[in-house]
């Protein structure tokens, strides 16, 4: 997952030895219109990167479908989007993130234009042993949606590394939805330091996978 809204030729090269990379389509602009434009760019760009398999709009449901999010994106609108992306290169996914605090609403016509749905729960301290529920109700809001599930190194609500016995548990459920196939796959989600990198968290994260996928 790389955060680039319109990749050059040189980072694209550099990533070239990622068998699959998604790059996110908001940022510092967030409107539609943006989106939409970093949609036709990257999908131009990436015609000759076939490790390029989709891009990403980031807190979708929070801050674009919610009531209190910070833009507006209509059901038209993101269709528009999704367009855009597979009008110049018809193999690209569009992504969304959803959080399970927006369960709640009426998401449906917009799950319509997503191909992949990346799923997060934010208050992790209160909410994260939920995580069967949430994962069991998939099928019906999101039916017929590969689920990607968003995991942390880093809680952004209580602005610390996750819990030892927290992070434990994300991962280990999800390898055990993997293996269920109720998933297709996680995405891990840090604070962008390199200082967390050597935390206990971080070498436990590495071990996990090495145990578990490699």
């Amino acid at each position: 997952m790389y955060f680039a809204q319109s990749p050059t030729k040189e980072e694209l090269d550099k990533l070239r030895g990622f068998s699959k990379v998604v790059f996110s389509l908001n940022g510092v602009e967030s409107e539609s219109s943006a989106i939409e434009r970093n949609a036709s760019m990257l999908a131009e760009n990436s015609r000759s990167y076939p490790n390029v398999v989709g891009a990403m709009i980031d807190d979708l449901s929070s801050q674009y479908i919610s009531p209190q999010g910070r833009y507006k994106l209509s059901p038209d609108e993101l269709g528009g989007i999704r367009r855009a992306l597979n009008r110049r290169n018809p193999s690209l996914k569009l992504y969304g993130v959803f959080y399970t605090m927006n369960f709640d609403l009426d998401l449906a016509s917009y799950v319509h234009h997503v191909d992949v749905v990346s799923l997060w729960i934010w208050e992790n301290i209160r909410d994260l042993r939920g995580l069967d529920s949430y994962v069991a109700q998939c099928p019906k809001i999101f039916p017929g949606k590969p689920i990607l599930l968003g995991l942390y190194l880093f809680d952004f609500p209580s602005n610390q590394l996750m819990p030892m016995d927290l992070l434990k548990f994300e991962f280990e459920n999800a390898a055990q939805y993997l293996r269920e196939k109720k998933i297709v796959g996680f995405q891990i989600l840090g604070r962008y330091s390199r200082d967390d990198l050597e935390t206990p968290q971080a070498r436990w994260i590495r071990r996990f996978i090495q145990d578990n996928f490699e």
